[in-house]
């Protein structure tokens, strides 16, 4: 279904280019079973401090969640990819919101399309034409960096953050 829906979109737009924003390796993997060879992931993530401050917003267990964050991507993510043999392409989001123009041409290299300029900020009914992100109702964004979790974390829960982010398996694969 899936690839219908896209291929209606890229009928409708006339653009050879799709980018489905989903967080579900499952279906991240039978879409490629469907048309192997012609999906491109890039998998983003977020600082493991990021996460545990996240945690703590939200009135969440730290341990918990960070727990979570690091199955869903050594034991879920990486190893599906590595199961496929496919490219793919890791960018971390804070890096991103630092240095927009560094990851813009790290992506435009790996899906080998020229670059252009990245807007300071999106209009969002623009880029989320399809239903499922909550961006959508605001008008428009700002990428930036977050640094909130430096007042949220303590010193033992920064250490524990950074514990975690060394253990997430950032192995590239493939194009870079």
């Amino acid at each position: 279904m899936n690839w219908k829906v896209f291929d209606c979109v890229s009928r409708v737009t006339g653009d050879s280019i799709l980018v489905d924003s989903s967080k579900d390796a499952m279906r991240f993997y039978c879409m490629n079973q469907v048309r192997e060879g012609s999906l491109l992931p890039i998998v983003l993530f977020r600082n493991a401090r990021g996460i545990a401050s996240s945690a703590i917003k939200y009135g969440r267990d730290p341990v918990s969640v960070l727990d979570a964050w690091l199955r869903t991507y050594n034991y879920r993510i990486f190893p599906m990819l590595k199961l496929l043999g496919i490219p793919y392409l890791t960018v971390d989001y804070d890096l991103m919101t630092r240095n927009p123009s560094a990851v813009r041409d790290q992506i435009s290299n790996y899906l080998q399309l020229p670059c252009s300029d990245m807007p300071e900020s999106f209009i969002t009914n623009k880029y989320h034409i399809v239903a499922g992100n909550p961006m959508r109702f605001s008008s428009s964004i700002v990428v930036k960096y977050d640094n909130s979790w430096s007042d949220r974390l303590s010193p033992s829960l920064i250490a524990l953050a950074d514990s975690y982010q060394e253990r997430l398996m950032l192995k590239q694969g493939g194009r870079e």
